[in-house]
Formats: structure tokens, sequence, C-alpha cells
């Protein structure tokens, strides 16, 4: 056992020891460089945003966009550049970027600005290609001039972008159309059945088709590259098809019961000495693809066309689901995210479709 005066002077020096030993700092997180987001695909005709990270800044900082050409840049001075006009400073803001194909969380600063009298774009462009570039000044030191140069981003021309693709979607209706009319006379035996009869799903198909397909086209001539579709739209269109196997499926069973029911008669009146004629079950053939075909079927039992409720709910749906797909992904510069309850209210439709089909083929 060690002596208690030992053992006091042990502990003294352990102390002074630790005390002398110099504590470890901490090293101080370097700051963040500054960096400009500015979103691609935007339009000239509409407000310009910018994103600063992680700077807060505000009007004394007074900043200033430029939007450099890329094509008819000639060199020289980048302040011999037109200016955009400021419209909004809003600092300590959030926004969200997309990475490597994952959303991360910024804050900083977001610049509103009017880029019409500063970027011109031909009129037969729908895009143009530019590199931002944004400087500003710093109040505790107003020699220096901070600058940032964001990566080249492509500015669209709305109204080009919009006849370039009417125009190709006509041509694409049309080479459609002589195509189908080199065995048909009509282009509508396209969203036709077998029996001449206008499908309702089918016509529903080529309608979002064409829509979904000239917004694509439009905003990818803008952006130059494939736009991102939604998830709830890849519904939409999935649910379409689903309603055309499903109808598909319906058909056939009911030519088939048909079939059945024509050769039962058939047996029946052989074994009579006196048959009578057995009226056919399935559908004459229509004379040509109508448009009144969309919201009416065939009832063989009283041998006459009757109005449809669901198939006349559907057209309605479809119309005013196709009319807000339009508009919306044209105010917004992108395509319409369609809310999940209306897919579900579009589903809830065409089940009402099939449910319809289901009992005509019970009928038979």
């Amino acid at each position: 056992m060690k002596p208690p005066i030992f053992a006091a002077a042990l502990a003294i020096m352990s102390s002074s020891a630790l005390a002398q030993t110099p504590t470890p700092t901490a090293t101080p997180s370097p700051t963040p460089a500054a960096r400009m987001f500015v979103p691609d695909g935007q339009l000239v005709s509409s407000p310009i945003k910018v994103y600063v990270t992680p700077l807060n800044l505000d009007n004394a900082n007074a900043p200033i966009l430029r939007l450099v050409p890329l094509q008819h840049w000639n060199g020289g001075e980048i302040t011999d550049l037109p200016k955009c006009e400021l419209i909004l400073v809003a600092p300590n803001q959030m926004w969200t970027e997309t990475i490597a194909g994952q959303p991360v969380q910024r804050q900083g600063t977001l610049l509103i600005l009017d880029a019409r009298k500063s970027f011109s774009i031909p009129k037969f462009k729908s895009t143009s290609r530019a590199t931002p570039i944004l400087t500003w000044t710093d109040p505790n030191a107003p020699k220096s001039e901070p600058k940032l140069v964001g990566e080249p981003i492509y500015l669209g021309n709305f109204w080009p972008a919009v006849v370039w693709t009417l125009a190709t979607i006509v041509a694409m209706l049309l080479l459609l159309r002589w195509m189908a009319r080199k065995s048909k006379p009509s282009a509508l035996y396209l969203v036709s059945g077998p029996d001449n009869y206008m499908s309702l799903w089918r016509t529903q198909l080529a309608a979002w088709t064409i829509a979904v397909g000239s917004m694509v086209f439009l905003f990818g001539i803008i952006q130059l590259r494939v736009p991102r579709i939604p998830e709830s739209l890849v519904a939409l269109m999935g649910l379409s098809v689903a309603t055309g196997g499903l109808s598909a499926v319906a058909d056939r069973t009911k030519e088939q019961k048909s079939r059945q029911a024509l050769a039962a008669r058939a047996a029946s009146a052989t074994a009579t000495p006196t048959p009578a004629v057995a009226p056919p079950l399935a559908p004459p053939p229509a004379a040509k693809p109508q448009l009144s075909h969309l919201i009416s079927s065939y009832d063989p039992h009283i041998k006459a066309v009757v109005l449809s409720i669901p198939k006349a709910q559907m057209v309605f749906w479809t119309g005013i689901i196709l009319i807000l797909f339009v508009l919306k992904s044209w105010l917004n510069g992108e395509l319409w995210e369609v809310p999940w309850e209306m897919v579900t209210l579009t589903g809830v439709s065409q089940a009402g479709y099939i449910a319809d089909k289901a009992v005509e083929t019970a009928k038979i």
C-alpha cells in the first residue's frame, strides 16, 4: 500500500501534466462555395427564376444577371451585354434540386428577372442556349464585384415551339390517315372494332396518345431533352390500355356466346318439322363508323341501338381530364402531374364502362 504522502504527490504531478497537455482545437468547417442554379427549359416570355446558394442576397447587393448567347457571342466585355430586369430578390428561401436523380434541398436566395428585352431568340427557333452570369456588389467591399457563372441552359421560345408542334402532329395524323385509307375508306376505322362500330376505349387511347405526345414534343423541343413524365400520367395511360384489354375480352366472350346461341338455335330448328328463323344475336355490321357509336350500343334482343349512360359518362370524363391536362401543362411549362384522386376517378369511370359490357354479355 502506497503511503498517503506519496499518493498525494502523484496526484499533484498527474494534474500538472494534464494541465500542460495542449487541448486540440476544433478545425472550423470550410464555408461552402457559392453556386448558382438556373432551371433548364424556362420560357423567355415568362419571368426567369435564378437560385443562389448558400448566400442571402438582398436589394442592397444589386444583383445583375446577364445571359451570354453561345452561338452569337463574338467576344468583348461581359458588361457590354444587356442585363435582365430585376423583379424580385427573396433571401432565406428553400428549393429542391435534382442531382444524379436524387432530390436535394437547398437554401439561399431566389431571384426573379425579366429577360424579354435582354435576350432575343429568332422567331423561327423554339429554343436557344445561353450561359447565365450573375454579379453583385458587396457593401463591405465596394471595389470588389463577386461573380458566378452557371451551367449553360436552354431558354424556350413558346409560340414558335407551338407552331412546330402543331405542324408535326398534323403531319403525323395525315400520314396515319393516308396509311389507313390504303385499306379502309376512312381513318375512323383505326378506332373501330371488327363490326365497324367506333370503339370507345380505342378512341380514348388515341386521344390520350395525341394529347400526351403533343405535350412531350412541345417541351422536348423547348428543353432539347425528354421532359419528366409524371407517374400519375403513366398510370392514366396504363388504365386506358387495361380498359382496352378487358373490353376486348368482354367482346370476345360476347361473340363466343352469340355463336353458341346461334348454333343451339340452328340445331333446334333442324329437329323441328317447321323451323322458325331465329334472329341473329350478334349486332349487324355498321355501314361506317360514326361518333354516335361512342355513347350507344346495339341490343340484340330488341334489335335496336340504345344509348349507354356509362359510355356517355366515360366520354364526358375523358374530355374534361384531357382539357385540364393540356391547359395545365401549357400554363405550367411542364407536363402536368395529374392528381391521384383524378386518376382514381378515371379508374371508376372505366370500371363502369367494363361493368356495362359485362352486363351486355350476360344478357345473351
